[in-house]
């Protein structure tokens, strides 16, 4: 993944768009995807925060790996907050990771966009 074309949003989209179809779906896919999320720029990086669901398998190494990419990412940039609790909200998370993402979301609150809102409740 790092020697692909991702740096700007269109190539982010395409590539996570084809991985998401046809792609498979392992922890060393995943891993790759998680190392690769924070080094990118904002707008790639919600491009592809938008197919992480899809992108990632329902294995615990790979919930914990998405739970940490996602802090990672919202840590770097406070834009990415709303994408990355949208993409945990929308993935297949074990339940024990239910309270940090119920956490993340009512921290998100007072920093959200009003039109945010309907994600993070």
């Amino acid at each position: 993944l790092a020697r692909l074309p991702c740096e700007e949003a269109r190539g982010a989209r395409s590539i996570a768009a084809l991985l998401s179809a046809h792609g498979e779906r392992s922890l060393e896919v995943s891993t790759e995807i998680f190392a690769v999320l924070p080094l990118l720029d904002a707008p790639a990086c919600r491009e592809v925060l938008g197919h992480l669901p899809t992108l990632v398998g329902g294995s615990d190494a790979e919930a914990d790996g998405m739970m940490e990419a996602a802090r990672a990412v919202m840590a770097a940039d406070r834009s990415l907050l709303v994408p990355a609790i949208g993409a945990l909200s929308e993935a297949s998370l074990p339940a024990s990771h239910a309270h940090e993402l119920a956490r993340l979301a009512a921290a998100a609150l007072p920093l959200a966009d009003e039109s945010d809102l309907p994600t993070l409740v």
